[in-house]
C-alpha cells in the first residue's frame, strides 16, 4: 500500500520536473518545430515522376532565387496540407531539364497515415495540389527505425529510414535520334545529335566506363564544392552496366546501372562518348581521363587537326589528377536524360 502511494505521488510529481526542466531551457536550446518534427514525426517515403522541362532541376533554390524546383514543389505542397513545414529528402539530384520517372523521397509528418486507404487518400489529395509536371506515387509509410552500429562499432544507433543512405543503385536512361530531324513530340525527353558518329564506336566507349573508377573528369563543380565545403570530395564511382539500345528510326536509348552519380557525370559521360564516337577526341585521351594516367599526345592533336592517328599513349608510370577542365566534351544535353528508378535494400518485406 504504500508502495503503491510512492509510486502515485512520484507520478504526480513528474509534470513539475518537465516544467522545471522546460524553464531552465534557454529559447536557443529548444528544438525548432522542424527539428521535433525529425526526431518524433512519422516518416513517411514515396516515388515521384516529373518533366524536368519546366523545373530548375530538383534542389530547392537558397537565398533569394524564385527559381521552380521539383523539392520545392513538393514541400510546398506539404506544408501547406500539413499547415507546418514539412522538408522533403530525395535519392538523388537531377539538373535543370533532367526528367524522373522513380525518384524516391521521404519526409515526416506529424501523425501516421495507417491505412492504405488513408495514404492512398493523401496521394490523391496532394497530387490535386501540385502541378500535372510532377507525381507522388506508392506513398507508404517507410520502414521502422533499425538499429546499426556507428562508424567506430562501439555504439548501438537508431537510424529512422533514409532516401540516401538506404539507396544501393540507381538507373538512368539517355534517349537521343541520330536521324535527320527529331520528332517535334519527343522535344522535351529526346536530345537530337546533329554530330556525324559511328554507332558503334560510341556503343563500345560506353562499355569502357563499367567497373570502378575515378570520375573526376566527367563530374561537373567538383573543385568549386571541395573549396566551399573545406574538404576533399570522393570521386570514386562503380558503374554495374551499360547497354545501348536501338528503339528504332535511329533512335536509341542508353541505359546505365551505377551505384550512384556525381554532380552531371550521366551527362558527362554520354557528351564524351560522342566526342570520340565522331573524333573529337581520341581514344587514348579517353583512356587518360578515365584511368587517371599521364597523356602523351598524338602528331595530329598536337597539331591541333582531326585526330586520326593511333601514336598517343598512355604512361603507366605517371599518375596524375585529371578534373572535368581536361576534358573539352561537352556534356550531353539534359532532356534526353530520366532518373528511371533508385532501387532499394528490402529489409522490410514492403516493396518500394
Amino acid at each position: 500500500m504504500v508502495q503503491r502511494g510512492v509510486i502515485a505521488m512520484s507520478l504526480l510529481l513528474i509534470p513539475y520536473a518537465v516544467y522545471g526542466l522546460c524553464c531552465s531551457m534557454t529559447s536557443s536550446d529548444a528544438p525548432s518545430a522542424e527539428q521535433n518534427l525529425a526526431l518524433h514525426g512519422v516518416r513517411h517515403r514515396a516515388r515521384v515522376s516529373y518533366d524536368g522541362s519546366g523545373f530548375n532541376g530538383w534542389q530547392v533554390q537558397t537565398g533569394k532565387s524564385k527559381a521552380r524546383t521539383v523539392q520545392g514543389e513538393i514541400e510546398a505542397c506539404l506544408s501547406t496540407r500539413f499547415d507546418q513545414t514539412i522538408k522533403v529528402v530525395g535519392s538523388g539530384r537531377t539538373d535543370t531539364g533532367v526528367h524522373a520517372r522513380g525518384q524516391a523521397i521521404h519526409f515526416d509528418l506529424p501523425y501516421e497515415f495507417e491505412s492504405e486507404e488513408e495514404l492512398r487518400k493523401l496521394e490523391r489529395s496532394l497530387n490535386s495540389m501540385l502541378k500535372r509536371d510532377v507525381r507522388l506515387w506508392n506513398l507508404q509509410l517507410a520502414p521502422r527505425s533499425r538499429l546499426i552500429l556507428d562508424a567506430s562499432g562501439d555504439r548501438i544507433l537508431q537510424q529512422k529510414w533514409h532516401a540516401i543512405v538506404d539507396s544501393k543503385s540507381k538507373l538512368y536512361c539517355y534517349r537521343f535520334s541520330k536521324a535527320h530531324f527529331l520528332d517535334p513530340l519527343e522535344r522535351h525527353h529526346r536530345s537530337h545529335f546533329h554530330e556525324k558518329f559511328c554507332i558503334d564506336k560510341f556503343r563500345v566507349t560506353m562499355s569502357k566506363y563499367v567497373g570502378t573508377h575515378d570520375f573526376r573528369a566527367f563530374a561537373g563543380a567538383i573543385e568549386a564544392n571541395e573549396k566551399k565545403k573545406g574538404r576533399a570530395i570522393g570521386t570514386i564511382r562503380t558503374v554495374h552496366q551499360i547497354d545501348v539500345l536501338d528503339e528504332g528510326h535511329e533512335r536509341y536509348r542508353v541505359d546505365i546501372y551505377l551505384e550512384g552519380a556525381l554532380y552531371k557525370m550521366v551527362r558527362n559521360m554520354v557528351g564524351t562518348a560522342l566526342a570520340v564516337a565522331s573524333e573529337q577526341m581520341s581514344e587514348e585521351r579517353f583512356e587518360t581521363l578515365l584511368s587517371q594516367r599521364q597523356y602523351v599526345p598524338s602528331v595530329a592533336e598536337a597539331a591541333g587537326g582531326k585526330v586520326t592517328a593511333s601514336d598517343s599513349r598512355l604512361d603507366e608510370n605517371i599518375s596524375t589528377i585529371f578534373t572535368r577542365d581536361d576534358n573539352p566534351s561537352k556534356p550531353a544535353k539534359p532532356e534526353g536524360l530520366t532518373l528511371e528508378y533508385v532501387e532499394f535494400d528490402n529489409y522490410s518485406g514492403v516493396e518500394f
